[in-house]
């Protein structure tokens, strides 16, 4: 699905429409087995998206379109949402190629000015600390919401 994804966004002159409106798609933020992040544009508003691009049929299919669905409804109903990256809207992109018809799931985000790859190139204590106190305390939170993150990245 990545590569069908990638081919589509090139031939679309990395423009894709979701409900909001027009995309246009940034450079790649990040990547995970199941997901691609890129930056983007929307009525003049920067964003992230993130794209569930999996190659899986049937109930797989099923199951990784269903934890990403928790994942975007466990973000936007938690109480507390500070150190958590805000979550603005739930999209689905379609499109046919040769393949046949291909949906994506999206979930938009808002785009920080930095990352915590980009925080842990900090190389002194104080840094360190700081930085692992906030992951612990993050990951707290959403514990105390009942919700166990499955897969925290730098990114």
């Amino acid at each position: 699905m990545k590569t069908r994804f990638n081919k589509y966004i090139r031939e679309q002159s990395k423009k894709i429409n979701l409900t909001l409106g027009e995309v246009t798609l940034g450079k790649q933020l990040g990547e995970g087995g199941n997901g691609i992040v890129f930056s983007g544009k929307i009525l003049d508003n920067i964003i992230a998206l993130k794209f569930l691009l999996v190659d899986a049929k049937g109930n797989s299919f099923k199951t990784k379109i269903k934890r990403f669905l928790a994942e975007y409804f466990n973000v936007v109903t938690i109480k507390d949402t500070t150190g958590i990256v805000k979550y603005i809207d739930y999209d689905e992109l379609t499109f046919k190629d040769t393949e046949g018809e291909a949906f994506i799931p999206v979930i938009i985000m808002k785009q920080y000015d930095s990352s915590l790859k980009e925080l842990q190139k900090t190389k002194n204590q104080d840094g360190f600390i700081k930085l692992f106190n906030f992951l612990l305390d993050s990951v707290e939170k959403i514990h105390n919401e009942g919700i166990i993150h499955r897969d925290l990245k730098p990114e």
